[in-house]
Formats: structure tokens, sequence, C-alpha cells
């Protein structure tokens, strides 16, 4: 019995194995070009031979934003299902999206092969992957004064240890140095760029600097570390939104940095913001009685939380997700997701009015500065000097804080970013329009179809050719093959083809030949 359990368990831990290990279809752009034909190439793959669906899709504004390729304007091979394999494959468009045409160039003209073979992804499994270890050693990089004045030197290598850490992500990163008044200061903004055309975005963020007298271990290195190894578990994985992930600077000085973020164009023209998280203190666990203060008239805005603090004898182990009434649907996301996905992590949740104007010490972070502007933000915070006796003196230091308290807080940021930013088993790749005086390697030819319409049968005439090799296929105008064979036009010039089993509509017919390509419509009747 006991070999057979063995047994058992070794198959099901394999087969989990099996399900996790799934890979990602792989889809690289070998060419696009515009010339006589405008169009691209492309190649995917994929470990486990899935069918995968293949989205075409444009941009006019150098890949701010993408929308989908009206299929009217495409023909070749596109949508669900394409087998992949090592070849080529070609895609047409008969023009370019209007609104592109419009512009005075096309050099901001771009296009994006998307490969989705639509294999779902276990989130629990992804929030799991939060290391408490990885964490504590991104603390051991990160604790230390880091005030442009009094920790110039450790706040610099906290920077490059933030943008390397993008970088290395494969993450788009961008520098935002700036200087406001006398004050030097750095945003460090890695951007996971999403799949989806609806061009969302949601942010992930911590303040990295402390005050002049702090190792700002929690205050806001337990923070930086949150964003640090949420973003490298979510920069594994592709998204329909896209996600910034944001480092930034001379908070302790009045926000500085998230007000010159906002100004500045830190959200690409034509993104639409749908969230904030907002790491502010998250490293600070006591589950003491008397442990946790509240701010002055917090019984008289929240009576049913403050009953239930009081309840838990005023213990301080929970995250504190602060909103304002605006970025309510945002709280209950979070909530809701981090009660499915990491229910051993307690919160508290309020929502005040208006922006907090009433209330300022739930100001005292950067959410308040998208609340300002209008946008939905969370402050997930320990409650600062209302837990932490250490807040803002030399003794905040790591050794005093909970790292599964930090574990658990990452944990529940990835689940709600994961479902909220819609994790996708795909990929893609993107590419400007080569310009070229003709198609590449390969002549067009003449392809001639006879009935056309055609009700039952029709012949397809390949023309006179070189002797060629490749397959003939007939989609319909969503991409769906629906019918293909391989030539060789040395042996034949002809092909009668069988479409009683047509749909009646309209379809793209092409050979793909090694050194020849032709396409046709076909009207079923």
């Amino acid at each position: 019995m006991k070999l057979l359990l063995s047994i058992l368990s070794i198959f099901c831990w394999c087969s989990t194995l099996s399900l996790a290990q799934n890979q990602r279809p792989i889809v690289n752009i070998t060419q696009a070009y515009a010339g006589k034909l405008i169009g691209l190439k492309y190649i995917v793959t994929d470990a486990e031979n899935d069918p995968v669906n293949i989205e075409i899709q444009y941009s006019c504004d150098d890949g701010n934003t993408f929308q989908t390729y009206p299929i009217e304007y495409l023909s070749g091979e596109f949508g669900y299902p394409i087998t992949p394999n090592s070849y080529e494959r070609y895609v047409y468009f008969s023009s370019f999206p209007q609104e592109c045409i419009q512009e005075p160039s096309l050099a901001d003209f771009m296009v994006r092969v998307v490969a989705d073979d639509f294999q779902p992804i276990d989130i629990q499994s992804v929030v799991d992957e939060v290391s408490h270890e990885r964490l504590l050693e991104d603390m051991n990089k990160i604790e230390g004064i880091r005030h442009f004045v009094a920790g110039a030197a450790h706040l610099q290598e906290v920077r490059d240890t933030i943008a390397n850490r993008f970088v290395a992500a494969q993450l788009d990163t961008t520098i935002q140095s700036f200087t406001v008044g006398s004050l030097p200061g750095v945003n460090i903004i890695g951007t996971k760029k999403g799949h989806g055309t609806n061009n969302k975005l949601y942010i992930v963020d911590a303040h990295y600097d402390s005050v002049n007298i702090a190792p700002g271990a929690d205050d806001n290195g337990s923070g930086v570390i949150g964003v640090l190894e949420a973003m490298r578990v979510l920069s594994q994985y592709s998204f329909d939104a896209n996600i910034q992930f944001i480092g930034f600077d001379l908070e302790e000085a009045g926000l500085i940095g998230s007000h010159y973020y906002l100004q500045n164009n830190g959200i690409p023209l034509g993104q639409q913001l749908d969230g904030v998280l907002n790491f502010e203190m998250i490293g600070y666990y006591s589950d003491a009685p008397n442990s946790q203060e509240l701010p002055a008239g917090f019984n008289l805005l929240f009576p049913n939380e403050y009953a239930e603090i009081q309840a838990n004898q005023f213990r301080g182990d929970f995250i504190a997700n602060v909103a304002n009434v605006n970025s309510n649907p945002l709280k209950v996301a979070y909530d809701s997701l981090s009660a499915i996905y990491v229910p051993q992590l307690n919160i508290e949740s309020v929502a005040l009015p208006g922006n907090a104007q009433i209330a300022p010490d739930f100001r005292r972070s950067d959410h308040a500065t998208f609340w300002d502007a209008g946008y939905k933000a969370l402050m997930l915070t320990d409650g600062a000097n209302f837990r932490n006796a250490n807040y803002h003196t030399a003794q905040d230091v790591s050794a005093v804080l909970d790292f599964d308290f930090i574990t658990n807080n990452t944990k529940a940021v990835v689940a709600t970013i994961a479902n909220l930013a819609g994790i996708q088993h795909s990929s893609s790749d993107t590419s400007h329009l080569e310009l070229i005086d003709a198609a590449p390697h390969i002549e067009p030819i003449a392809l001639q179809i006879s009935p056309n319409p055609a009700q039952q049968y029709t012949t397809i005439q390949l023309g006179h050719l070189p002797a060629d090799k490749g397959v003939l296929q007939i989609a319909d105008l969503h991409g769906r093959l629906v019918q293909q064979q391989m030539v060789n036009t040395h042996l034949q010039n002809s092909i009668r083809c069988n479409i009683q089993h047509f749909a009646k509509g309209m379809y793209v017919i092409q050979f793909l030949g090694e050194k020849n390509t032709a396409i046709a419509r076909l009207l079923v009747q």
C-alpha cells in the first residue's frame, strides 16, 4: 500500500508539474514591410503544439496604444486555429487603417502579432511564487538611509538596483530625472506592456526614499521590496492590460515624485489608468493587544471598522486598505481577491469621502496624488506611527519586521493585478514597417479561380510557374482555416476544390510557395 501511495503521489506531482510547465506560444515577426504589397511575415511555435489564435494589431502612435486590425483589410494566416511550427507565415494588408493614413507620416505606425493558445493559468500558483527568501535578500540591498543629502550614495545604489531589476525583467524602463526647487529626484518606471486593445493601465508603486535619520526598513523599504517581488513574479506572464511598476522619489519631501509623474506624461497618451496599488509600509505586525492606535476621529468616520478592531483588542495584525469613495470598486476587488488567494491575510478596509481632506492622516503617501487627479488608488499600509513606534527613527530596521506579513501583502497585490490586468497565456512581437519596392523575396503570381462565384466546386489555376512547392490554403474572413493542401506546381497547375460544405460568404485563397505567392478571393453562394 505504501508503494502504491508513493507511485500515486509521484504521478500526481508530475501531472501538476506538467500542467504548470505548459509553455506560452512564441511569436516572432521576421519582416513587416510596405511597398507594392503591405504585410508581414511571422513564425509561431509552441512547445506543446497547442493550436493558437493569431491576432493582428496596429498602432498609429509608436506603440503607446494598439487596436485590432480590421479583418476586412487582412488576408493570410491569422485567427484560430493556427498550427504552430517553424515555417514563415504571411499576412497581407489591403489598406492602412484610416486614422493612420491621416497621420503626416508612417514613422509611428507599428504592427503587433499576438499569439494565444488559451491555456488556463492557475492564479493561485502564480501568487504562491512570491518568495519570502527573495524579500529578505532584497531588504538587505534596500535597508539604509536613502536621503538626497544624508544618504546620497546609498540612495543612488537603490535607484540602480530598482532600474537594473526592471531592465533584467525586460520591462520598458524609463528614468524620470527632475529638480523641484533645490531638491533632486528620480522616478523609476518599468512598464509591462499588455497584449490587449483596451489600453488599460494598472500601477504598483512604492516610494524608495527615507528621512535623513532612518534606515527606512519599514518606511518604505518594505514597500520597495514588495514592488520588486511583485514585479519579478508578474513580469514572467502576459496580460491584457499594461502594468507599470514605479519607484517614486521624494515622497518624504511632500509627494513630489508622484506629482512630477502625473504632470509630465507618466501615464502614456491614450492609456486609461484604472487603478493604483500603493505600498506604504507593509512590514510591521503585532498580535499583542493594544499594539494598534487609530487616528483621531476614526471611530466617528468608521464605526463598524472601529468596532472590529476594538473586538480584536486593538491588535496590529492587519493590513489597512485605504481608499476614497471613488476608489471603492478597486478596494472591493482587492479585498475579494485577497480573501480568495491569501485567506491568511487580515484586512481592514475603509473608504473616505472626497479625497480625505477631512482626515489628513490618510493622505500621507503617493496614493493621495492620484486621488486628487481623479484616479482610483489604494494605500496599503501597516499604519505607520499608529503601530510602529520606530517610524522615522534610527530604529526603523528590518530586525523588527515580520517577513511573513510582507510576503502575504505582496501576494495580495499579485493576486489583484493578475486578475484585474487579465493574465493570459500569450506572447507578442511588435515591429515598424520596412519600406521596400516589392514584396520580400517572393514574386507575386497570377491566381485565377473559375467559377467565381461558385456553389459546389471551383478550380484554381496557378498559372505558368517554375517548379515550386508550397501550401494552398482557403480561409474565411475571420482567418479561420477551412481547407489546405500541399502543392507541387511542377506536377500540377490546377486544383479542383470541393466547396459543398462551405458556408455562404467570402473566402481568401492563397498559395504560399518557396518562390511564389498569390492571393485571390472566392465568393461561395
